[in-house]
C-alpha cells in the first residue's frame, strides 16, 4: 500500500505521532510519503525540517509544480492520489483527515 501523509497542519503539528505512524507501516511493507501542496522549489526546507522534527525520511515527496500552484490543494491531492497510486491519505483538509480512493473510478 502507498500512504500519504500531508505536511502543514498534520505532519509538522504531530510530528511523533507520524513518526510512530510511518515506523509502522513501513514495517508492515508499506510505502510513506508526504503529499504537501507546498511549491517544489521548497523541497529541501521540507526535508530538512523533517529531520528536526525526528522524523523518517519519506519515501517519496510529491509537491506542487510552479503551474500546479492555480489547482486548489484538495483538487490537486485528489488528482495526486490517482495519478500516484496513494490508497490512503492523512490531510488536514476541511473534506477530512483520511481520505481513501477507489483505483477503479
Amino acid at each position: 500500500m502507498r500512504v500519504g501523509i500531508d505536511f502543514h497542519g498534520t505532519v509538522n503539528a504531530y510530528p511523533e505521532y507520524f513518526a510512530q505512524v510511518m515506523r509502522e507501516l513501513r514495517g508492515h511493507g508499506h510505502r510513506v510519503g508526504i503529499v504537501t501542496g507546498a511549491p517544489e522549489w521548497s523541497r529541501a526546507k521540507i526535508l530538512e525540517r523533517m529531520t528536526e522534527l525526528g522524523l523518517p525520511r519519506p519515501d517519496f515527496l510529491i509537491m506542487k509544480s510552479g503551474v500546479e500552484q492555480a489547482i486548489p490543494n484538495v483538487t490537486w491531492k485528489h488528482l495526486v492520489m490517482r495519478r500516484e497510486g496513494i490508497d490512503l491519505m492523512f490531510d488536514d483538509l476541511d473534506t477530512g483527515v483520511v481520505r481513501l480512493i477507489e483505483r477503479s473510478e
